[in-house]
């Protein structure tokens, strides 16, 4: 049964490469199976130079329905390097009509002192709003809204000595367009409600300040160590943005072995704040498996997630989770908050086991109802 199912999960995702692997398995030293426990596992592919995972990846987020991404990830890790190279390109569609294309690239460099990320998108989102915080401005409605957005990013962080210490700075522009898809539903708004940013044109010119702390054993699948990071954004007139606004955001992201081989805990928790004249889209919101990306959104929000993963065997695991998370309006008090609960049950196959990559299915439930998710590595990934 294991066997079955595992070549349907990992056939999504590798499918369209199969000729060219062949191909590859013929002229070069690679092999798909592990000669240790006979399993499917792709560590010698993605370890030559051209090797990739060619992911198709369901889209079930509730906040843009349900669709397809393509997305051509190439992997590298040189001798002696810890941690990997990564190139992407993608393009993906869904079924409200959400559509874009994306790019991205984070490499290594001067034995790993210094991380150099780069990306950009053209993407078209249909999203909803439904206010800020436990203010209930649309009287349990949502407005229906377009962003179209076509930016980049471009960043450095420089390692402090042999430390486990980061410190980072990225810049960040994007042309953003928001618009209700239906103008009529202006009237759900209160009278003399002003919603910042809709029916008009932005320019978001940013820098980010990042400082990190990460012990974590891999970037994929994180079995110990811990990830802890402190941001701000900044993003103002004076570097060319149409409005002034900053962004305070706390993580931390705790992975401990409880049983050696076997079973595995792991917490996330975040604390964003926002500041200043931000557009409405620019708020942030709560992010657990369960929660529609827009549906707990507000000046501040906070949520944490926890996660139990029992290895039974050498290639499969199952896992269990439970995350809560609030919102806050710019004048609401902490009694005032919009609260969700969410939680769920998921299934991981071990697909590269030299870089501890596990993928699998997690379905969850929140308040909105049920939502399953595709992962690949970890639920919580930060490279």
């Amino acid at each position: 049964m294991f066997r079955i199912f595992s070549t349907l999960l990992i056939s999504s995702s590798l499918l369209v490469a199969q000729d060219f692997t062949k191909e590859v398995a013929k002229n070069d030293d690679v092999s798909f199976i592990d000669p240790s426990d006979g399993y499917f596992d792709v560590s010698s592919f993605l370890d030559h130079p051209y090797g990739f995972i060619p992911i198709v990846n369901p889209i079930t987020e509730p906040a843009i329905g349900e669709g397809l991404a393509l997305i051509p990830m190439f992997v590298s890790r040189p001798e002696g390097q810890h941690r990997p190279n990564f190139t992407a390109l993608g393009a993906m569609k869904t079924n409200n009509g959400t559509k874009g294309f994306f790019g991205g690239y984070s490499g290594y460099f001067f034995d790993e002192q210094l991380r150099i990320t780069a990306g950009a998108t053209s993407t078209s989102l249909n999203l909803d709003f439904y206010g800020f915080g436990a203010y209930d401005l649309l009287d349990g409605r949502s407005l229906h809204y377009n962003l179209d957005i076509v930016g980049g990013l471009l960043g450095a962080e420089w390692r402090i000595k042999d430390s486990k210490w980061y410190i980072g700075a990225r810049y960040l522009y994007g042309e953003v367009d928001a618009q209700l898809q239906n103008q009529h539903d202006f009237h759900l708004l209160p009278n003399g409600t002003f919603l910042r940013g809709i029916g008009r044109q932005d320019t978001l010119s940013s820098i980010l300040f990042e400082l990190t702390h990460d012990t974590r054993d891999n970037v994929f699948t994180p079995l110990d160590g811990h990830f802890a990071e402190l941001s701000l954004l900044w993003n103002d007139e004076l570097i060319g943005a149409t409005e002034s606004f900053q962004r305070l955001t706390t993580s931390y992201y705790f992975y401990q072995p409880i049983v050696e081989n076997t079973l595995f805990f792991g917490i996330k928790s975040e604390a964003k704040h926002n500041m200043g004249d931000s557009p409405f889209y620019a708020l942030p919101s709560v992010q657990l498996r369960g929660a529609p990306r827009t549906r707990y959104q507000g000046t501040t929000v906070a949520y944490s997630e926890s996660e139990l993963r029992w290895q039974f065997h050498p290639r499969w695991s199952v896992l269990g989770f439970g995350g809560v998370g609030a919102s806050w309006g710019k004048n609401s008090q902490f009694d005032d908050a919009n609260t969700t609960f969410t939680g769920g049950t998921g299934l991981r196959y071990l697909l590269a086991k030299d870089h501890s990559m596990h993928v699998g299915v997690d379905l969850a439930y929140g308040e909105e109802g049920p939502a399953v998710y595709i992962q690949f590595g970890s639920a919580w990934s930060r490279p």
